[in-house]
This record gives structure tokens, C-alpha cells and sequence, in this order.
């Protein structure tokens, strides 16, 4: 908000190129929401700052501005193949099934003496993650030059990942994560002490307001949890 004098001061621009999903739960195009109620009047001044169309009939989201897509495609490059390099470096697959995926993805893009000149293994995996994120990137600027004219009409919705020459490349070794990396036992165990931390803090939280709501006095312990809210 331009009244706001605090925090990083944005951009409106910078703020919808960041926003990959401009819309609330409510009558939600998108597969997620990225909006709150207590931001939609600010997401509102943005997007009408900016010249970005409503998306649908419920005031409560927008069409994506154009360079959210290329955002989006960084996250997607960067999360997946890092996390191929990452599980191999805590052991949850071979260095051969690492250097594989990668090489695959990397293409001509390596320069096969240079690799084969490195003794570590790692820097192996470095090399090729970098050149297989370099391709991708490549490809990428390539389907967002091409389809500029759509994007800023509001006339593209699929990532531009979906159209890149190496899509099936991609889709394949999102696969093979999703099928020996996500769901391996030390990421799952991970995920279910999580689960069990938040849900345990909610129910504390939640019984203890509901312990003190309307009362004149508090229980001791009630009093030290709700000390640790903000």
C-alpha cells in the first residue's frame, strides 16, 4: 500500500510477478489460492495498478501477470533438479541413477571430457546440474519470447514448462521423484513428525484460548501458552 511506509516497499509490478496464483478460495480458478481476505483490497489497488484483468466473476482474482510464468518455471527448474543432486548426496539413490537423470536433461549441453576429467563424484553432479538447469532455462526464455503476445493478453494458462522442447525429459524425472525420492521413508518420516508438531501446537493453542475466553481468571499454564502468541 502506498500509505504503508514500512517493510521492503515493493513494487506493484514486482508484487503480481511474484503472485502465481492471484486469486482466494473463493470460486478459485487456480489449483491454489494466493490470496488472503485481509489482502484483497491491497491485491485489488495492484492488479488495477498494473492494467491485469479480473479473472471469472467473483471479484476475488486476477489473470496472472506475464512474468509470474517465468517465476513459476525458476521454482519448478531449480526444486527438481537440485532435489535429485540433494538425494544423492543423503544417500537416498546411486550416483549412477543421479548421473543418468541429470545427463539426460543436460543433453549436449555437457562437455563429456571435462566430466570425465572429475574425480569427485559430487562435482560430477554439480556439473551436470548446472548444465541441465542451463537447458531448461534456455528452453524456457525460448516458449516465453514465443508466446509473449499471449501472455499479455491473459490468453495462456499452462505453465510454460508444459511446452518446452524437453518436457517429457522433465515429466520423467518428475516421476522417478515423486516415486523413490517424496515418498522415501526418511523424507516421510520427516513429514509425519511435522504433522504431529503443528497439529499438537493448534490443539494447545486452541484449547488454552478456549479455556480463557470470557473468564476473569486464567490457569497458570493457560497463561504461559498464550504469552508465546503474537
Amino acid at each position: 500500500s502506498p500509505d504503508n511506509h514500512g517493510g521492503l516497499r515493493l513494487t506493484a509490478a514486482t508484487l503480481a510477478a511474484a503472485s502465481k496464483y492471484p486469486a482466494t478460495a473463493y470460486k478459485n480458478p487456480y489449483k491454489k489460492n494466493g490470496v488472503y481476505q485481509d489482502d484483497l483490497e491491497d491485491f485489488a489497488a495492484i492488479y488495477q495498478a498494473l492494467g491485469i484483468p479480473p479473472r471469472g466473476d467473483s471479484g476475488q482474482a486476477w489473470q496472472r501477470h506475464p512474468l509470474s510464468y517465468l517465476m513459476e518455471a525458476a521454482d519448478d527448474i531449480c526444486y527438481l533438479i537440485v532435489d535429485i543432486e540433494d538425494a544423492y548426496q543423503i544417500r537416498q539413490i546411486e550416483h549412477r541413477t543421479a548421473w543418468e537423470l541429470l545427463a539426460d536433461l543436460a543433453g549436449d549441453m555437457a562437455d563429456s571430457d571435462r566430466l570425465a576429467a572429475m574425480e569427485s563424484k559430487s562435482d560430477q553432479l554439480a556439473y551436470l546440474r548446472a548444465k541441465a538447469i542451463g537447458r531448461l532455462v534456455h528452453e524456457t526464455v525460448a516458449v516465453f519470447q514465443e508466446s509473449e503476445a499471449a501472455l499479455l493478453a491473459g490468453a495462456r494458462d499452462a505453465p510454460l514448462l508444459k511446452t518446452i522442447p524437453s518436457i517429457d525429459k522433465l515429466a520423467a524425472l518428475r516421476a522417478y521423484a515423486e516415486k523413490y525420492i517424496y515418498i522415501s521413508r526418511p523424507v516421510v518420516e520427516v513429514q509425519i513428525a511435522g504433522h504431529r508438531v503443528l497439529t499438537g501446537l493448534m490443539q494447545t493453542y486452541c484449547q488454552a484460548i478456549a479455556n480463557t475466553h470470557g473468564r476473569d481468571h486464567h490457569a497458570r499454564a493457560d497463561q504461559m501458552i498464550l504469552a508465546l502468541l503474537p
